[in-house]
């Protein structure tokens, strides 16, 4: 009797998938250097949280922060967006803990980010508060 086996497409599917996965965050990493490098992070701004909740966004001008970064300006990358030097940190610990097998560090590393994330939304929109 033969064991169950799938759907060869869908097997080959399942390895790019599986793949993929863990060098997913170095890949973003790599694009969004490549992008800022060759001087083409003009990006119009299209928020559908800004232009509907009249709010910025946690994410609202993290472009404009990388490239600061990548320019060796640390002070203004993080007065533009503190989230741009946690990304690039998140995702290096979230490739690390993938190919490790750290499960339970890879939830604390997406559980810090998330809270990281609300405080650069209160960050974004303190006017609103002070008034």
């Amino acid at each position: 009797m033969t064991p169950y086996t799938s759907n060869p497409g869908t097997l080959k599917l399942q390895r790019i998938q599986k793949l993929g996965s863990p060098y997913q965050p170095l890949v973003i990493l790599g694009v969004l250097f490549a992008y800022i490098t060759l001087q083409g992070s003009y990006i119009p701004h299209i928020c559908l949280f800004d232009e509907i909740l009249h709010l910025k966004c946690s994410f609202c001008g993290i472009t404009h922060s990388f490239e600061q970064l990548l320019k060796g300006n640390v002070l203004r990358s993080v007065t533009s967006n503190i989230l741009a030097s946690f990304l690039i940190f998140h995702f290096l610990m979230s490739f690390i803990f993938s190919k490790t097998n750290r499960l339970n560090l890879q939830s604390l590393n997406n559980r810090v980010f998330l809270v990281l994330v609300c405080i650069q939304f209160g960050l974004n929109n303190a006017h609103l508060i002070s008034g």
